[in-house]
């Protein structure tokens, strides 16, 4: 289980983007 600054960049960017 292991989470980057890119993932949680990119999930941020997704949801900024679907709201």
């Amino acid at each position: 289980m292991s989470i980057s600054i890119k993932d949680i960049v990119l999930r941020s960017f997704l949801v900024s983007e679907v709201y």
